[in-house]
C-alpha cells in the first residue's frame, strides 16, 4: 500500500474555458490586513497605534476579525470534506498559514478573547472530525518569512510566535506524530540560537525543517546542512526532492544513506515529503501546473513507498489527481 499524495492550500478545479484553477465553492482562507485593522484605529501607521486605539474600537475590529476566522475555518471545514471525496490515497492537505489572521500579531492578537477562542475551538473541533473519520493527513507551512536561523534576533523571535500560532490550531486537528509543521533554513546561521538556550523545547515535537532551492550569503540549506541540522537538535526533515534537483541539478537515491538518515528524523513515523516539476526546465524553481514528467511520476512513485508525498503544483487537486492516476499506471507496470 502506497502512502498518501497530499494537497496545498487550495481545492478546486481546472477550468478549461478560464484556462485557470478554480477554487471550490466557499472553500477560500483569506487573511486581515494589518492596514484595514488601522483604518479602523484611525492611525496610518503601526508605530502610532496605541493600546487606548484598540480598546476604543475593539467592537469594530473584534466584528471583522471575527468574520474573517468564522469564514477561513468553515473554509478549512469544506475542503477538508472536498479531500475525503477524493481517493483514500489523496486523503492529505496542507493548511494555510492564514487561517487565524492576526493571532500572532503583537498588538491585534488581543482580539483573540476568551470568546472568540472559543469559537475557533468549537469550528476546529468541526474539522477535526472529518479527518478523523476520513484519516486525513493535514500539515502546514509558515510563510518564508518564519525564519528561525535568522542574524536577527527579532526575526527569529517573531518567528517562534508565527510557530506557537501554526501549533495552537495543529494540535487541535492531528498529533505531532502524523504531521509538520514546516520551515525552511533559508538564514544565514548553521544552528538555533533559541534551542541552544533550551527555549522553544515544546515545539520541537511539531515542527521540521526543510532543504532550500538556492544557495545563502553565509549558510545553504541544503539537503546535508539541513539533516545535520535536524539531527542535533531532534527536528524532522522534510526532504523536498525538488528544490535538491533545483541546488544541484542530481536526484538523491532512495536507497542512500543520506535517505536512511531523514527517515530516520522522523523516528518511526510516515515522513513527509515535497515533489515538484520546473515550469520551464527541470530546474527551474518556479512550480508546473501538474506533474507530467514520466521519469519523474517514476522517481517519486518510489519514495511514496516510505512518505507522504505533497504535491506543489498550480493545479492543486486537478495535479494531486493526475499524479495519483499515473502513479496507479506506473505501479501496475511494475508489477507485471
Amino acid at each position: 500500500m502506497l502512502n498518501k499524495i497530499g494537497t496545498v492550500c487550495q481545492v478546486g478545479n481546472y477550468s478549461q474555458d478560464k484556462q485557470k484553477f478554480i477554487q471550490a465553492k466557499d472553500t477560500t482562507i483569506g487573511t486581515v490586513t494589518q492596514k484595514s485593522m488601522l483604518q479602523i484605529c484611525g492611525v496610518a501607521s503601526i508605530n502610532e497605534l496605541t493600546d487606548h486605539h484598540i480598546t476604543d474600537n475593539y467592537k469594530k475590529l473584534s466584528v471583522k476579525l471575527t468574520a474573517k476566522v468564522k469564514q477561513n475555518l468553515n473554509a478549512l471545514y469544506n475542503q477538508l470534506v472536498f479531500v475525503s471525496q477524493m481517493p483514500v490515497q489523496c486523503h492529505m492537505l496542507r493548511i494555510s498559514s492564514n487561517l487565524l489572521p492576526m493571532f500572532d500579531h503583537p498588538n491585534f492578537s488581543q482580539l483573540y478573547d476568551v470568546q472568540l477562542l472559543k469559537l475557533v475551538d468549537v469550528l476546529l473541533a468541526r474539522c477535526k472530525r472529518v479527518i478523523d473519520r476520513h484519516n486525513i493527513i493535514v500539515c502546514t507551512h509558515p510563510d518564508q518569512y518564519s525564519v528561525i536561523n535568522s542574524e536577527s534576533e527579532a526575526v527569529r523571535l517573531k518567528s517562534y510566535e508565527a510557530l506557537y500560532m501554526h501549533k495552537y490550531f495543529m494540535e487541535r486537528l492531528t498529533t505531532s506524530d502524523k504531521t509538520s509543521i514546516n520551515v525552511h533554513l533559508n538564514g544565514n546561521l548553521d544552528h538555533l540560537p533559541e534551542l541552544d538556550k533550551g527555549l522553544y523545547s515544546d515545539l520541537i515535537p511539531w515542527i521540521s525543517l526543510e532543504n532550500e532551492d538556492k544557495n545563502g550569503r553565509l549558510f545553504t540549506g541544503d539537503v546535508l546542512n539541513t539533516l545535520q541540522v535536524c539531527e542535533k537538535y531532534g527536528i524532522k526533515m522534510l526532504l523536498d526532492l525538488h528544490h535538491h534537483h533545483a541546488l544541484t541539478h542530481d536526484q538523491l537515491d532512495i536507497n542512500s544513506a543520506i535517505v536512511d538518515r531523514i527517515v530516520a528524523t522522523w523516528n518511526g513515523n510516515t515522513p513527509i515529503m515535497h515533489l515538484s516539476q520546473g515550469k520551464d526546465t527541470p530546474t527551474d524553481r518556479k512550480h508546473s501546473d501538474t506533474i507530467t514528467d514520466g521519469d519523474l511520476i517514476s522517481y517519486a512513485t518510489n519514495f511514496l513507498h516510505i512518505a507522504h508525498i505533497e504535491i506543489e503544483a498550480k493545479h492543486k487537486t486537478d495535479a494531486v489527481l493526475q499524479f495519483y492516476s499515473d502513479v496507479q499506471k506506473c505501479e501496475a507496470g511494475h508489477d507485471k
